[in-house]
């Protein structure tokens, strides 16, 4: 018995004598939350709470705050949230005055020129606060305290719309003022720098007909260590602790591309650095921080009032800016050129529907293409698009409009106006949920009872249509030009979603494929251009996990939009097919 235990315990010993812990490597990549830095780690097999705390010279109780749902059992693969404790006393000053920190760059002697010359204090507490009374406006309070309205703006940190809502704000004080007045003198000259630069480059370039050259990135220039940075509003408190749920998702597409570019060595000259834009008291202290000085790209911030004085920020600078989740930021295009609008843009999915309708059709051509419109419609802008679209394109068509409260005796209508012997090609435009609805009803009908030939060309907003069964999309061979489309049959997609599921234990939402998406293409294309980049960018078309991507320049000096929709068609044999 005693040889038998011996010889059961030898490999146990044996093994225990070979066991190598796994090595922790220190990861590059950092994330700014509520003030704080973290590190963004990777959990490698192998590895415990214990060999990571003391790689990164934290406790485990410090990681299991950081990470409330972590357990002692690590999942590899799986993501966590280390403290840089040696960042804590940086960033806590990060909220000094910006004054201070001028002082202390000058008894350093190293004091750099800035866009901003005169800094402004960030401690908010120096500045009067004003009541403002139920008559008055913003114009009213600039001028009662001699100040300018923008200056209020500016300080507060609001827009002209949001200004109306507020009851009180801090009055611009005479160094404030002075320190503004400087502001809005050098965005000018830059703006007329700019111009001229732009001038003297068209003039060279004379045979490009929009946009700053592609020439001066034909070659390639690789980065020695390029500065992607995120800024989000994480608009975390003590009351609110939590990341808002949309943020949350989008922060956790970035990590696991991040994660996953890291492992195949594409991040190795590429820092990405996440900032909370709420952490400073203005637009103008996060940009007098020096934060953004070295970025060779900014993503973010997401609404328009956020990305509008960044964005000029970085016009100024020549660094290229990504607006991610806005569409609505595309009235900013015109003040940047490198402005890239990351959504794409559905205004053209009625053109692209007539354009796909066009296809494999000569004219004179057996196919029909009907249109069908709400009554009294006739002059709303979609239906007026679609009309344009057709008669440009050349295309003969019917067109016929009802009103769908009649709908249920409109069968023998649309008998009589669609083609009983060849293909129909029928399109609806309309964003009526109900008035759609009823259409495709009557559509399906009559190729259920009469056995017509109807393709259908819908708009993308039908999508969130919730009436509509799609089985009616599939009976009636359905066609969409999608701004968003994610295909679970791609293995590209379902290795994400498996890897995200096992790094959160969820399904990724609309918002966390966004993240994923806009992080993979730019670093992408980081790696293949170097810096050239922006030049690749414009060079062709992409397919992400969520949309498709072909960046288009929109006009002379302006900048740049995803002009890519993704077509997707609801086949008879009830699959779908996503070209």
């Amino acid at each position: 018995m005693a040889l038998l235990c011996v010889a059961l315990l030898s490999p146990l010993r044996l093994a225990a004598q070979e066991f190598v812990p796994t090595k922790v490597e220190i990861s590059t990549q950092k994330v700014k939350i509520s003030g704080t830095l973290y590190y963004i780690h990777t959990i490698v097999k192998g590895q415990t709470l214990y060999s990571i705390s003391k790689a990164y010279n934290v406790t485990i109780e410090q990681i299991k705050e950081a990470n409330p749902s972590v357990t002692e059992e690590l999942k590899t693969g799986s993501v966590l949230y280390i403290p840089d404790t040696s960042a804590t006393p940086a960033l806590q000053s990060e909220t000094a005055s910006s004054t201070d920190k001028m002082e202390e760059e000058a008894e350093r002697g190293k004091k750099e020129e800035k866009d901003v010359k005169i800094g402004s204090p960030s401690n908010m507490t120096k500045y009067k606060e004003y009541r403002i009374r139920w008559y008055e406006d913003i114009e009213d309070v600039a001028v009662k305290h001699n100040v300018t309205v923008e200056a209020i703006l500016e300080l507060n940190n609001l827009d002209r719309n949001s200004a109306k809502k507020v009851k009180r704000v801090l009055i611009p004080d005479e160094e404030y003022m002075e320190w503004f007045a400087s502001f809005q003198k050098e965005s000018e000259m830059g703006s007329e720098s700019h111009e001229e630069e732009q001038g003297e480059e068209m003039m060279d370039n004379h045979n490009e007909d929009i946009g700053w050259s592609l020439n001066k990135f034909s070659s390639y220039t690789p980065f020695d260590k390029a500065l992607i940075t995120v800024i989000l509003p994480f608009n975390i408190s003590d009351e609110n602790p939590g990341l808002p749920e949309h943020i949350g998702d989008f922060l956790s597409g970035i990590t696991l591309a991040t994660s996953m570019l890291n492992e195949e060595g594409k991040l190795d000259n590429i820092k990405i650095n996440i900032v909370d834009i709420n952490s400073y008291p203005s637009h103008w202290s996060m940009i007098n921080s020096g934060i953004l000085e070295n970025s060779d790209l900014i993503i973010g911030p997401i609404s328009m009032r956020d990305l509008r004085p960044i964005s000029d920020y970085a016009a100024r600078r020549g660094i290229p800016i990504v607006s991610p989740l806005d569409i609505n930021t595309r009235a900013l295009l015109s003040e940047n050129e490198k402005l890239y609008i990351f959504p794409p843009n559905p205004d053209s999915g009625v053109r692209r529907q007539v354009l796909k309708m066009k296809e494999g059709n000569t004219y004179p051509n057996n196919d029909r293409i009907v249109v069908i419109f709400e009554q009294g419609y006739d002059e709303s802008d979609v239906v007026k698009d679609c009309i344009t679209a057709l008669n440009d394109e050349g295309m003969s068509y019917s067109a016929f409009s009802y009103n769908f409260l009649d709908g249920r005796e409109m069968e023998q209508t649309f008998t009589s106006k669609l083609d009983s012997m060849n293909l129909n090609k029928v399109i609806i435009p309309s964003y009526n949920e109900a008035f759609v609805t009823d259409a495709i009803r009557n559509l399906h009908l009559v190729k259920k009872t009469k056995g017509y030939k109807v393709e259908l060309f819908g708009l993308s907003k039908w999508t969130g249509f919730t009436s509509l069964d799609t089985d009616y999309y599939h009976q009636l061979n359905a066609h969409f030009q999608l701004p968003y489309y994610v295909d679970y049959n791609n293995p590209e997609t379902k290795a994400m979603v498996e890897r995200y599921n096992k790094t959160f234990n969820t399904e990724p939402t609309p918002f966390a494929f966004q993240g994923y998406d806009i992080i993979s293409l730019f670093v992408e294309a980081m790696n293949r251009y170097g810096k050239g980049f922006e030049w690749g960018l414009l060079k062709e078309k992409y397919n992400l996990i969520q949309s498709d991507v072909k960046f288009t320049v929109t006009g002379q000096g302006c900048g740049i939009e995803n002009s890519a929709l993704r077509q997707v068609e609801y086949d008879r044999g009830w699959t779908i097919i996503v070209d």
